[in-house]
């Protein structure tokens, strides 16, 4: 059973990049005795004691990160003590990998696990070179099976799904996943970041591919993907084409409302990725919501239920029926 820590850690993890080391906790409600202010943390490398740049705080979405300037050569011994909390933990940080390629996507993921074949190959066509897969729990063999799948990390996320009160937030792991991601794979290595469900397809307009339309609009640094609901089961092959006309007259959701984003690594600010929304380091706000350039389609899959079984059921009453979407699928 996933929870919200037990004892101990108090943090989520601790890892570093390119450039940066970061300690990852969640934002503990100020009452609870699990909460730590600035102050309380002691970072060690080797024996050197750093002090971090900066503390930046996501209180809906569910993080805090404390980020230190420090660049790991070799695999290296660091330490974490909070003595208020009794906390003394080593561990160890290794050289950052380096690859240069063009766009990551990122998941969160439980019993819906069986999926993740089609999801791949879906978004393999679509020209995602690296996918990290975040497992809810630890990963047993089958699971380990399903994702040995090539240029597929999987990574164990055992921690709650919500904050159940207990923090300041709302979400509890995801929201952390995504920040975990970001900066430790993401942020020195691709171009382009994409953190979607399993159950949620990214449908470029105008008959373009994923990386193709950051090709062609090198200017949008977001793009935007509208929630649109589809009912029926997530194929079990993919389409011939994902450049589907859903319209805008059936369970439309605008910007930040079950809308999902593929956003340029370089402009992020102040390590602002949410789940459904992300800021700019050149712009507080977004791009046109109804731009030609970036008005795109999340076709979601709304009916697959918490334990990865179909519930047969409609939702709303304006819902796209996979079969209308998808009359060609491949064999």
């Amino acid at each position: 059973m996933n929870t919200h820590g037990g004892d101990q850690p108090i943090f989520f993890d601790a890892f570093n990049n390119e450039k940066e080391i970061y300690v990852l906790a969640p934002p503990w409600r100020k009452s609870h005795p699990k909460c730590f202010n600035e102050d309380d943390i002691s970072f060690f490398v080797g024996e050197e004691k750093i002090t971090p740049r900066g503390l930046f705080i996501k209180e809906y979405e569910g993080y805090r990160l404390f980020v230190y300037d420090y660049k790991i050569k070799e695999k290296t011994q660091c330490k974490i003590q909070i003595p208020k909390k009794n906390v003394d933990k080593t561990f160890f940080l290794d050289l950052h990998k380096k690859e240069k390629k063009h766009l990551a996507l990122s998941t969160l993921f439980k019993n819906d696990f069986r999926k993740i074949p089609t999801f791949y190959e879906m978004f393999k066509s679509q020209g995602v070179d690296s996918f990290y897969l975040y497992y809810n729990g630890i990963a047993n063999e089958e699971i380990k099976s399903v994702c040995n799948l090539r240029d597929v990390t999987l990574i164990n996320w055992p921690f709650a799904y919500r904050g159940h009160g207990i923090t300041g937030a709302f979400h509890f792991a995801q929201s952390a996943q995504i920040c975990h991601a970001f900066h430790k794979y993401v942020k020195y290595n691709y171009k382009y970041f994409i953190n979607c469900d399993l159950d949620e397809w990214m449908s470029p307009q105008g008959g373009v591919s994923l990386k193709e339309l950051t090709e062609k609009y090198k200017n949008i640094n977001y793009f935007l993907f509208n929630n649109h609901y589809v009912s029926g089961d997530i194929p079990d092959s993919i389409p011939s084409s994902l450049n589907v006309d859903v319209g805008d007259n059936k369970d439309y959701y605008t910007r930040s409302s079950r809308s999902k984003y593929m956003i340029k690594v370089s402009d992020v600010l102040n390590y602002q990725l949410g789940i459904h929304d992300a800021f700019l380091e050149n712009s507080k706000t977004h791009p046109n919501d109804r731009s030609k350039e970036n008005h795109h389609k999340l076709l979601h899959f709304y009916n697959r239920k918490h334990d990865g079984s179909v519930e047969r059921r409609t939702k709303h009453n304006q819902t796209y029926k996979i079969e209308e979407l998808f009359k060609n699928l491949k064999k």
